[in-house]
């Protein structure tokens, strides 16, 4: 690839000519170990997208060490991709995948749940544990499953049936996988003075989109929660380089405890939800208090607030929708190319 190409525009591999015996589960057991976010496998060609180009390297860093000749004389590419939205993405690294369960299925229902999955978009496979009343859909594509999942948790049907991604698969072998599923998404922060507010800890975070920031004042300290492991893992490693000062007094960094974002929390980002909100009218501060401790507050003909969680945001977007006053969902103001710029450091790879 040439020095002067934006490696960032690029998350698909392209396999050619593979032998035509080769099935498609051996395509995908190259790549067990990082989650895919889309596929296809027409006439011997493989084409694999992933989430980003991070994972996109990692890929094939991993796939340069496999012996590929059971293959065929394949030929490898790397494709120019559209980028996936934001909130599409967050959502994965909040805990989304390809593959869902629904707990709680009769025998008879099965085959009325299947017809229901083939409806939603192409399925790589589906396998009913009759002993456990499971059944697990894994589809082709990450944005058919997130859309099957909220059917399912919106149809009276299946109201009563407990329903969730398919959990990532975990690999200790590969850094990258430990990372991702680790859970360490929330960072401790100690010694914040009286003089040091929200504010300007939030100002030096360009980083990622936030879940949650809680202080405790007389405790002197706080927590920040990443939507994703990765940036909340690039932060710590910063500030550990550098450290965090502000107003003269360097912070304590260190990581809290393992958080969980809710599958409601997940879904919700998927369709844009963030901690950042456009109301076009002006609120008062006083009455948007109301849903949630605010961060930040701008107002004149429409008004911008951001509330310290996304679940009170949430909270905020729903009630004055029920207002019937325009509302936006707006970028977290924390959010940033941290990940981009880890990514450039990378060494470019070569093809195969």
């Amino acid at each position: 690839m040439d020095e002067h190409v934006n490696y960032l525009d690029f998350r698909s591999i392209v396999i050619y000519n593979i032998k035509t015996d080769i099935s498609l589960s051996q395509i995908l057991e190259l790549f067990t170990w990082v989650d895919i976010e889309s596929y296809t496998y027409v006439d011997n060609i493989a084409r694999i997208n992933f989430f980003s180009y991070y994972f996109l390297y990692k890929a094939y860093e991993n796939l340069k060490q496999k012996d590929l000749g059971f293959l065929g004389d394949i030929c490898i590419k790397f494709l120019k991709t559209k980028e996936l939205e934001k909130s599409v993405y967050y959502s994965y690294l909040c805990g989304g995948t390809r593959g869902i369960f629904i707990t709680q299925i009769e025998e008879d229902d099965e085959q009325k749940l299947i017809k229901y999955a083939n409806e939603y978009g192409s399925v790589e496979q589906i396998k009913y544990f009759k002993d456990r009343k499971t059944i697990y859909v894994i589809y082709e594509e990450y944005c058919t499953a997130v859309q099957f999942l909220n059917f399912l948790l919106n149809s009276p049907i299946y109201f009563s049936k407990k329903c969730g991604f398919v959990k990532q698969q975990k690999d200790e072998e590969h850094n990258l996988n430990e990372i991702l599923h680790s859970g360490q998404r929330t960072v401790y922060i100690g010694n914040l003075q009286s003089e040091i507010d929200v504010k300007d800890i939030l100002d030096q975070i360009k980083i990622g989109m936030l879940h949650n920031i809680k202080i405790i004042r007389d405790k002197k300290i706080g927590f920040i929660t990443f939507l994703d492991c990765i940036t909340a893992k690039i932060f710590l490693d910063h500030c550990e380089e550098y450290p965090l000062v502000i107003k003269g007094h360097k912070l304590k960094i260190m990581w809290g405890k393992i958080t969980t974002i809710s599958l409601s929390v997940v879904l919700a980002i998927f369709k844009g939800s963030t901690r950042g909100l456009k109301i076009h009218k002006a609120l008062d501060k006083e009455e948007l208090a109301a849903y949630g401790e605010i961060e930040h507050y701008e107002v004149a003909e429409n008004t911008t607030v951001f509330y310290f969680s996304i679940v009170d945001a949430m909270q905020a977007y729903s009630e004055i929708n029920k207002k019937n006053v325009m509302v936006d969902y707006i970028e977290d103001r924390c959010d940033g190319d941290a990940l981009e710029k880890y990514i450039l450091g990378l060494k470019v790879f070569q093809e195969l």
